[in-house]
């Protein structure tokens, strides 16, 4: 008798990864719109494993406003997570759901062809947002440097790639081929795998950002100079940066200033973001701490810092040494 073996298709897998992820998120306190991106894209996911490989046809109705709902909850994530709290006017993205729930309605192409346009769409607002890196995410801890930029770069790009996998499928219907559709599904699944791959290992990712050139400008040197200036001496008079949920608009509201503002102003005068200055200021106080015989572990704490990740990476950036080999 020939036993045959059970086997998991890719976007399953994927929802179980995907689940994995989210109850590690929540475990790590993470914020409620990522989070409700994650359990959406598991619940996709899953409901497109129990279509296309379960047989389960009825709930195929429900797919295509479960995709539609993607784009405009990972844009309000990021909004949430990084750039500002939500406003009454975020309530326009639930356009995209309602405008998928009258193109249910009619079928076919249209609803093809508002997926692609919202997923093309969003992934683009997505990485036009992130031009200027971690301080383009003002709201976000200052010690990720440009990982939560990267990670976010990372899903604009799986928005633009799942609206061109969207316009494949069309193609492939329109041309008799939808045989060609199961080969699609499985390669997105295997994707979304590759994707969560690169996403748990983004701790360790930092990229930092460029910054134009800029023609000299003396009057505006000296006010970036003066601002930088004022910003050190707050940090001496009251040490923020030990608080490792430290962001940028805490700091720009005791400066009084926009955020935009003592970014540029940090960039113009000392080349580097505000996330690079502040880790230094920590730095500086974590070898304060060696000198003064604390261990590596409580340098790192007292200095501002809660994972030994960022400060061994941060630490090794300034010094050009690990801790344990520059405290002798």
């Amino acid at each position: 008798m020939q036993i045959s073996i059970p086997t998991l298709p890719l976007p399953l897998i994927g929802a179980l990864v995907l689940l994995w992820l989210l109850a590690r998120l929540w475990r790590q306190g993470g914020r409620g719109g990522f989070l409700a991106l994650v359990a959406l894209c598991a619940a996709q996911s899953l409901l497109i494993a129990l279509v296309h490989h379960y047989g389960l046809t009825a709930l195929a109705r429900v797919q295509p406003l479960g995709a539609a709902l993607i784009p405009p909850v990972a844009w309000l994530a990021l909004v949430s997570a990084g750039i500002r709290p939500l406003a009454r006017r975020d309530l326009a993205h639930l356009a995209v759901p309602l405008a998928m729930l009258a193109a249910m309605a009619l079928g076919g192409v249209v609803i093809d062809a508002l997926l692609m346009l919202a997923y093309l769409g969003y992934g683009a607002a997505i990485l036009g947002a992130l031009r200027r890196g971690a301080d383009a995410l003002p709201q976000s801890r200052l010690q990720g440097g440009d990982r939560a930029a990267t990670v976010w770069r990372l899903i604009g790009a799986g928005l633009i790639l799942s609206g061109l996998s969207e316009g494949v499928i069309a193609a492939a219907f329109a041309l008799g081929q939808p045989g060609l559709v199961g080969w699609i599904i499985g390669g997105y699944g295997a994707g979304l795998l590759l994707a969560l791959g690169v996403l748990s290992l983004s701790q360790d990712i930092a990229t930092p950002p460029q910054t134009p050139e800029a023609p000299p400008d003396p009057a505006r040197d000296a006010d970036d100079a003066a601002l930088v200036a004022r910003l050190r001496d707050l940090l001496a008079r009251d040490p923020l940066h030990r608080d490792p949920d430290l962001s940028l608009a805490r700091l720009a509201r005791r400066l009084g200033v926009p955020a935009k503002t003592l970014s540029a102003a940090i960039n113009r005068h000392t080349g580097e973001n505000v996330s690079r200055l502040i880790n230094a200021v920590r730095i500086d106080e974590a070898c304060a701490h060696l000198r003064a015989g604390a261990s590596v572990t409580q340098a790192m704490l007292d200095a501002g810092f809660n994972t030994k990740s960022t400060f061994n990476r941060e630490f090794r950036r300034i010094t050009g040494q690990s801790p344990t080999d520059w405290r002798g």
